[in-house]
């Protein structure tokens, strides 16, 4: 999810552009997914994107590019009768985040791809993960961080999942670790689901005693769609915000973007979501636990 406007500015995120994402504004706090996008006018994050999508911008190499057909029949125009939804409603009782942040001034960013570099151990997410230590916090807000690679009956002894378990070694090290994923779209019954990487990511944790936890929510009530990785290590703020899931595919296949800036404000405002996202979801856990309790046999 990424755009380039007029060769100046670019944004890079981590939601669709609907109405689920970006609700309509509205007199009453209204929810929908929770996301992240950054905007800027740095040149050379406008470059890289730019050269990404020129790559990628090759009919004559991609075969399933082309050019839009009305006529077509699952890419074409929507028939005559057809009429746009009602906009989706998430009720919330406030809406803190509002107002979008703004920083001005000299600043590092970093364009990471998938699949060319996603997983790189020198550079990018992965570096940092495998920097921090004693005195150190991470921080994971996604949609999805699948406990282990490889098929779905498989492990993390035998595929693990190189970005989840950079963020445990991390904790041996010493860093606090906290891991926010998505009940809205997640299965708890699959293997592979956000449900059992928080399981294990405790399991962990509590036969270690590290200071390491993970759990799950819907804050904003349309689900966790974020893909925000925070670190503070060595006196740096790094905030990572893009398309890249915590997946096999993701990494390995799919065209994906993220873009990483240092900058303290940055951090702190993105850690400020995180923090409220956290508390609603232990509130939320808990009263779910309470409930299947009272309605058990």
């Amino acid at each position: 999810k990424y755009g380039i406007a007029d060769e100046s500015r670019a944004f890079v995120g981590t939601e669709n552009l609907t109405l689920n994402a970006m609700p309509e504004p509205a007199e009453s706090p209204v929810g929908g997914r929770r996301g992240v996008y950054l905007f800027t006018d740095a040149s050379g994050v406008v470059t890289a994107l730019r050269t990404l999508f020129e790559l990628d911008w090759r009919p004559t190499t991609f075969a399933d590019l082309r050019p839009y057909e009305a006529a077509h029949p699952q890419y074409g125009a929507p028939p005559p009768d057809f009429t746009l939804p009602p906009p989706p409603f998430f009720p919330v009782p406030e809406a803190p985040f509002g107002e979008p942040l703004q920083v001005s001034g000299v600043m590092p960013f970093l364009v990471v791809s998938a699949p060319e570099n996603a997983l790189r151990p020198d550079v990018g997410i992965q570096a940092l993960l495998h920097r921090a230590g004693a005195g150190d916090e991470i921080v994971f807000v996604q949609m999805y961080e699948h406990k282990f690679f490889g098929d779905s009956s498989s492990n993390p002894i035998a595929d693990p999942n190189p970005r989840l378990e950079a963020a445990i070694e991390a904790a041996r090290r010493g860093a606090r670790v906290r891991l926010l994923l998505d009940s809205f779209f997640d299965d708890p019954a699959a293997l592979r689901s956000n449900r059992a990487t928080v399981d294990y990511v405790r399991a962990v944790a509590a036969a270690e005693g590290l200071d390491l936890d993970a759990r799950t929510g819907n804050p904003t009530g349309g689900g966790i769609h974020a893909k925000l990785i925070l670190v503070r290590t060595g006196g740096q703020w790094w905030s990572a915000v893009g398309s890249l899931n915590g997946g096999e595919v993701s990494h390995k296949l799919n065209r994906e973007v993220v873009l990483m800036v240092e900058h303290p404000e940055i951090y702190a405002r993105l850690y400020s979501v995180f923090e409220r996202d956290w508390e609603l979801s232990a509130l939320s856990t808990m009263i779910i636990g309470d409930a299947r309790q009272a309605g058990s046999p």
